[in-house]
C-alpha cells in the first residue's frame, strides 16, 4: 500500500519523514499466482476475473449478512479470502493520502487506520478508524473519500491551541473546550495565548475568556487566571494587580467594579488586591508592604481620595 501525507513538525516533537511502505503479507503463494494473473492477463481475462470475484464476494455478503457491513466485515477478518477477492473485484486498498495536519504526524494517523488489517474496502472499518484518529489530541475530525478504484483520501482538521494551562509545574497548550493538546516547555510557551492555571481551569478557560470581552480594560491586561477550588478565578494583571473573583456572578462584580471611580486609578498605579468576593463589595488593599505603618485592608470608603 501506498502511503501520501506530511507531518508538521512541532516543539518537543520529532519530525518523522513519511515514505512509502508496504503491508505485510501472509498471503498463500496460490494467491500471489492469480493476481499476477489477473495483472498480466488480457483486459478480457481480467475482466472476467474481477467479475466473478466481484460476484462471489456480493453472493457471501448478501446471502449470510443480509447486508449487515458490520457483519460483512467480520466475515472478511475471518475468512480472508474473501477480503483478497474484493481486491480482485476492484474494491482494492492499494493508497493512502492524508491531508490537513500540520501538527499530527502523518505516521500516527496511519497507526491509527489500522489498514495492515484491511486490504479492500469491503473490510475497512471507517467508523473504528475514525473514532481512533479523532482520539488523537490534536485532531477535531476526519474525513474519508474514495478515490477510484483504490485510493483512500483522510482529511483531517486540526484543533487550535486556545490558551496555556499550567497544572503544578507542567505546562500544556490547550483548545477551547480544554483537551490537552500538547505539553510544552516554560520557553516555549506562546506569550500571545492567555495563560490558566489550576485544577478544573482548562475546562472553564474558555468561558472566562468569554465573560472578560464585556471588560476590555481588564481582559486586555491580564497575564494569567488561576481557578481555586474548582469553584472561581483569580486573575492577575499587569502592574502587579490581582482581582479575587466571586463563586458566581463575575461579571457583575466586575462591571460594578469598572464603575466605581477609584477603578482606573488602581489599574495604573498597580500593586493592588482588589476582592470582589464579597456580594456587593469591593475591599482594596496593597499587593506588597507599603511600609511599617501599612494597616493591611481597607475600606472602598478608606481610599476613594487616593490620589490618581
Amino acid at each position: 500500500m501506498q502511503e501520501v501525507g506530511a507531518g508538521f513538525e512541532h516543539p518537543g516533537r520529532a519530525h518523522q519523514a513519511q515514505a512509502p511502505r508496504s503491508i505485510a503479507s501472509n498471503d498463500l503463494d496460490i494467491k500471489g499466482r492469480i493476481w499476477r494473473a489477473v495483472k498480466s492477463g488480457s483486459p478480457r481475462a481480467r475482466f472476467i476475473v474481477r467479475l466473478i470475484a466481484l460476484a462471489l464476494v456480493v453472493s457471501v455478503s448478501l446471502l449470510a449478512f443480509a447486508s449487515d457491513t458490520t457483519r460483512v466485515r467480520q466475515l472478511t477478518n475471518a475468512v480472508p479470502e474473501i477480503d483478497f477477492l474484493a481486491s480482485i473485484a476492484g474494491f482494492g486498498l492499494d493508497q493512502v493520502t492524508v491531508k490537513g495536519n500540520r501538527i499530527t504526524l502523518a505516521s500516527e494517523i496511519y497507526e491509527a487506520l489500522e489498514l495492515d488489517e484491511s486490504r479492500s474496502f469491503v473490510s475497512f472499518d471507517a467508523a473504528s478508524a475514525r473514532a481512533r484518529i479523532e482520539a488523537l489530541s490534536w485532531v477535531a475530525s476526519v474525513s474519508f473519500r474514495r478515490v477510484y478504484p483504490n485510493q483512500l483520501d483522510v482529511t483531517v482538521r486540526e484543533r487550535q491551541a486556545f490558551a496555556v494551562w499550567r497544572m503544578g509545574r507542567s505546562l500544556s497548550l490547550i483548545d477551547d473546550e480544554g483537551r490537552v493538546l500538547s505539553p510544552i516547555e516554560e520557553t516555549a510557551a506562546h506569550s500571545q495565548l492567555p495563560r490558566f492555571a489550576g485544577k478544573g481551569a482548562a475546562k472553564e478557560a474558555a468561558f472566562l475568556w468569554a465573560d472578560l470581552k464585556g471588560h476590555p480594560a481588564i481582559r486586555q491586561r491580564m497575564l494569567s487566571a488561576e481557578r481555586f477550588g474548582e469553584r472561581r478565578w483569580s486573575l492577575s494583571l499587569n502592574n502587579n494587580v490581582v482581582i479575587h473573583l466571586p463563586n458566581s456572578g463575575a461579571t457583575t462584580a466586575l462591571a460594578q467594579l469598572e464603575s466605581w471611580p477609584g477603578f482606573e486609578g488602581y489599574m495604573n498605579n498597580g500593586s493592588t488586591i482588589i476582592d470582589l468576593r464579597a456580594k456587593g463589595r469591593i475591599v482594596v488593599r496593597p499587593n506588597r508592604a507599603i511600609g511599617p505603618t501599612s494597616s493591611g485592608a481597607r475600606s472602598i470608603a478608606d481610599l476613594l481620595d487616593r490620589p490618581g
